[in-house]
């Protein structure tokens, strides 16, 4: 029973890894214990976060006790989201997260220098232009402007390329 009182849920262990255990030292002793006497044990022995959290609660039963710690344990997990590591950062660039937004301000080309050395260096990147709005600086992807449908058969806005009835698109579809 001593080595029972002892035992305290470790640092990584979560809570039914710990109450299974548990469970199999009170199976093992030579006379049984009551319900209330378990969840004494296991109240005082359980990790220090769900101690703190669990003050709160009258806990009546040790399935109710593993329901509220696992709750716990859920919310802790949430709380130790790290965002995604960037390309730079990864051993994996080609795998890593890429966001939209940030994407398209490395992709933003500066405008031309006017020294001969740097012209020799940036003399094959052209200047970004939006294919939605004709607009420099900026692609179609962060673009505030609606989206228009335009035809790439034709070119024409207002229909798609399936409807277009300058490529004779229109014309087969029944």
């Amino acid at each position: 029973m001593e080595e029972i009182k002892r035992r305290t849920q470790g640092p990584d262990e979560t809570i039914g890894t710990y109450m299974a255990i548990m469970n199999r030292y009170f199976h093992r002793l030579q006379y049984p214990i009551t319900e209330d006497a378990k969840l004494t044990i296991l109240l005082r022995n359980i990790a220090p976060v769900y101690r703190n959290q669990l003050g709160a609660f009258e806990i009546s039963s040790l399935a109710q006790l593993k329901t509220l710690c696992r709750r716990i344990e859920h919310r802790i997990q949430t709380e130790d989201y790290a965002p995604p590591l960037r390309k730079n950062q990864s051993l994996e660039p080609d795998l890593a997260y890429v966001d939209i937004s940030q994407d398209i301000d490395e992709l933003h080309v500066s405008p031309p220098q006017t020294s001969q050395s740097s012209n020799i260096h940036c003399s094959n990147q052209r200047e970004v232009i939006c294919n939605r709005c004709k607009k420099p600086g900026h692609r179609a992807i962060g673009c505030a402007e609606p989206a228009k449908l335009i035809c790439y058969g034709c070119k024409r806005e207002g229909h798609m390329k399936r409807d277009c009835r300058f490529s004779g698109n229109a014309n087969r579809r029944s």
